[in-house]
C-alpha cells in the first residue's frame, strides 16, 4: 500500500507482533506499528517501549488503534509520537507520517481535552508520590527499574531469581505504594520523578 505512494520511502517491514532484535540498526525516521492484530494495553504500551529503546531516534507511529481515549493515552505515555485510527484512509495516514517527520501534532479537539486533564491528573500526582518513591525497599526499586524497561512479571522472575507470585506481590506493592492504577504509569511516574534512591 505504501510503497505504492511517492511522499513515502518503506525501506522495511517486520511480521505482525514481532520486534526486530537490539542489535539491528533502523535506517527509518518513522516506524509504524500495527494495532489492528489486537494486543492489550499493556502489551502494545511494552512494545512502543522497546522500540523507543532500541531506535531512540525513530518515531513509532501505531496504527488502527480504537477511538478509545484511555487507548490513545495508553500509547501516548508509552512514547508513541502519533496514532491513527482503524478508520483513518491512506491520504490520512501519509499525513500523519508528515507531520510526525516534521514534528507537528494534529490532535482532534475531544482527545486535546483528554489530554490536558491527564497531563493535570499526573503532574497533581508526581507531587504527591515523590515521597513514597524515597521510601522504597531496595528490592521494590529493583523491580520498579525492570518495570520501566518494560519487563513482563515472568521476565523479572528470571532476572532477580525470585519466585513468579514473589514478583506479583512486589509489583501489587509498588502500585499500591505509588497510589497507581497500572504497571505503565508507575514507569511514567518513576521517569518523571528524579529522587535519588535511599540507602
Amino acid at each position: 500500500m505504501l510503497r505504492e505512494e511517492p511522499e513515502v520511502t518503506v525501506v522495511g517491514a517486520s511480521p505482525c507482533g514481532t520486534t526486530p532484535a537490539r542489535h539491528q540498526k533502523c535506517p527509518a525516521d518513522v516506524v509504524l506499528l500495527d494495532a489492528s492484530v489486537r494486543l492489550d494495553p499493556e502489551a502494545l504500551g511494552k512494545k512502543i517501549q522497546r522500540f523507543n529503546r532500541k531506535w531512540p531516534l525513530a518515531k513509532v507511529i501505531v496504527m488502527g488503534i480504537t477511538d478509545s481515549a484511555t487507548e490513545i493515552l495508553g500509547c501516548i505515555e508509552a512514547g508513541a509520537s502519533g496514532y491513527t485510527l482503524a478508520s483513518y484512509s491512506v491520504k490520512e495516514l501519509i499525513d500523519t507520517i508528515k507531520m510526525v517527520h516534521t514534528r507537528e501534532a494534529s490532535c482532534p479537539p475531544e482527545m486535546l481535552a483528554h489530554l490536558f486533564e491527564r497531563v493535570t491528573w499526573l503532574s497533581r500526582q508526581v507531587h504527591s508520590v515523590q515521597a513514597d518513591l524515597s521510601n522504597l525497599t531496595q528490592r521494590e526499586w529493583e523491580v520498579l527499574h525492570l518495570i520501566e524497561d518494560g519487563m513482563t512479571n515472568k521476565e523479572i522472575s528470571l532476572h532477580l531469581n525470585l519466585e513468579l507470585q514473589t514478583v506479583k506481590n512486589y509489583v501489587h506493592h509498588l502500585l499500591q505504594k505509588l497510589q497507581v492504577r497500572n504497571r505503565r504509569e508507575a514507569a511514567v511516574y518513576k521517569l518523571k520523578t528524579p529522587i535519588l534512591q535511599s540507602g
